[in-house]
């Protein structure tokens, strides 16, 4: 699941390099030793992360941490989908019996009491499981009813339980599952209505579709905003001064949270970045949903993309695959970038347009 990293093609580049005139016994001995010092620094990597409110004090934190970025955007004022910690997976107790995907889950969960009142989903703190991204045409979601089973979980003698499916298990198989001592909040999130963008044709994966949320994908290089991609490139957004307008407010939050980052000095960061990108540098992408009246609220944040061209590992480049940079604006993936908006603050909206925009959930 490394292999691919430059940091441990370094280590095994050195392994080569320092074991290439021994015998073989002592060539695997000592290659051992030095793929298990890269492996160290990774875990060592992970365990010296900030979370919770400790990382509002500076420091790294966990690039994929929902938790993370919920702290992050109630401190910086950007609005953000409401969430629930409902249970704390203890990787020790999961990994107890080796790395075994079989093994792992599912995981009894407390759901909250608007779990009663909203449809909603559960996820990891750093990601969340394969149904979730399965479910977001509106032939999905009008099924959803207020109170009804969140989407990731299962029942089992009366208890929910989070679903452990091979998306979680390869995550928790990567680096989070070298550090034994690591604890990962369960999260519950209501299912909030987003404004749609129209999609009158047999769409993605062969789903038939009507619609698809209008979702955002910022990608912040060097400390900017490089960057905003509408996010589902199968449901390219239209070039219109509404979609324009969105997209700048969404700039005007990023910018709030880069504020605070260099503010605080806070670094998102994530042990694949060792090798590949400078200590002090500022890269992550962050996603927003546009609610119904057009304000867009926080949903995650995650890892750069190091290349649009060949996405080897980090962040979808959504509409900007295939391109040379993440420069601009890129509504669909097979339409020229436009320039990006300008950063504005979102218009205050009437009372009638807040009610629409709580209908889904509860407000951010």
């Amino acid at each position: 699941m490394w292999s691919n990293d430059a940091y441990v093609q370094m280590a095994a580049a050195r392994v080569r390099q320092m074991t290439s005139n021994l015998p073989m016994a002592e060539k695997m001995r000592r290659g051992q030793e030095i793929l298990e010092e890269a492996f160290k620094e990774i875990e060592e990597c992970v365990l010296s992360f900030k979370a919770g409110y400790d990382i509002l004090e500076g420091g790294r934190f966990d690039t994929l941490s929902l938790g993370c970025w919920g702290i992050l955007a109630a401190e910086a004022g950007v609005p953000a989908v409401p969430q629930h910690i409902v249970a704390v997976l203890r990787m020790g107790d999961i990994i107890k019996d080796g790395l075994n995907p079989a093994k792992m889950g599912p995981i009894p969960v407390e759901l909250p009491q608007e779990a009663e009142r909203y449809a909603g989903v559960l996820r990891l703190d750093h990601i969340g499981p394969e149904v979730l991204k399965d479910s977001y045409s509106t032939r999905f979601t009008d099924r959803l009813q207020p109170g009804s089973l969140p989407v990731g979980a299962e029942m089992i003698d009366g208890t929910p339980h989070l679903v452990f499916d091979e998306r979680i298990a390869s995550s928790l198989l990567t680096y989070v599952g070298h550090a034994k001592s690591a604890s990962i909040p369960v999260f519950w999130r209501p299912w909030v209505h987003s404004m749609q963008i129209e999609v009158p044709r047999p769409s993605y994966m062969g789903r038939q579709t009507d619609s698809w949320p209008l979702e955002w994908r910022v990608f912040v290089q060097a400390g900017e905003v490089a960057g905003i991609s509408a996010y589902y490139f199968q449901a390219p957004a239209p070039n219109t001064p509404e979609i324009r307008e969105i997209a700048g407010v969404v700039r005007h939050e990023t910018e709030k949270l880069l504020d605070l980052l260099r503010a605080r000095g806070i670094q998102p960061w994530h042990p694949r970045y060792i090798g590949q990108l400078d200590n002090d540098r500022l890269d992550f992408t962050i996603d927003f949903l546009t609610l119904p009246n057009g304000r867009p609220v926080l949903l995650e944040g995650g890892p750069t993309c190091f290349s649009p061209s060949i996405p080897m590992w980090g962040a979808h480049p959504c509409c900007f695959i295939g391109r040379e940079d993440f420069r601009g604006l890129a509504l669909a993936k097979d339409r020229p970038v436009v320039p990006l908006p300008e950063a504005r603050p979102f218009a205050a909206a009437s009372p009638a347009e807040e009610e629409q925009a709580e209908e889904g959930g509860p407000s951010p």
